[in-house]
């Protein structure tokens, strides 16, 4: 029997979460937390400088080492530095996204679908990651998301670009 030799490692790409309380006191942001896997047991803290609310859609993509890459809300896409990442604004287009992701304004990010945001890294290509999401429908007469699912989108993030802060390279692309 030939032996069995294999360069697999663990990746951390899961290991570092971000999320906050779904409401805003006094025009200013949410408490958001931050739970981080690279250590046993895990860390929780209380981050200042994440200005995002997570209201029902939130994805944090970690490299494979369990460092911060980005995060997102559904509405926007945040590098490590807890910045806007460039060409980051804009996605999930259309009328929720009108709804609910005006910043000058109370902003829970994509409520419907929970959960509807998912990112994966390109195979052999440790820079450049799919973040798939959900757009959904909007009701004017309820004046609110439901839903209905309408298109599953992805978009595609360099993390080296930008000095290593990423950018977003193709946005909402229909899978």
């Amino acid at each position: 029997m030939a032996g069995f030799t294999s360069n697999l490692s663990a990746q951390k790409h899961d290991y570092t979460w971000l999320f906050s309380e779904q409401y805003i006191t006094s025009n200013d942001w949410g408490e958001a937390s931050r739970l981080d896997f690279n250590s046993s047991p895990p860390v929780i803290s209380a981050p200042d400088s994440v200005q995002m609310i997570f209201g029902g859609t939130n994805f944090t993509m970690s490299n494979a080492e369990g460092g911060l890459i980005f995060y997102t809300n559904g509405c926007e896409i945040h590098n490590a530095r807890h910045q806007l990442m460039e060409n980051g604004d804009g996605i999930n287009p259309g009328d929720v996204h009108d709804h609910q992701c005006d910043e000058s304004q109370y902003s829970p990010g994509y409520t419907v679908p929970t959960q509807g945001a998912l990112a994966l890294p390109k195979p052999n290509t440790p820079n450049i990651f799919y973040l798939f999401h959900i757009r959904s429908a909007y009701d004017p007469i309820l004046g609110a998301p439901y839903g209905a699912l309408i298109q599953l989108l992805y978009t595609v993030v360099d993390s080296a670009q930008n000095e290593g802060n990423g950018s977003v390279v193709e946005k909402n692309m229909s899978a």
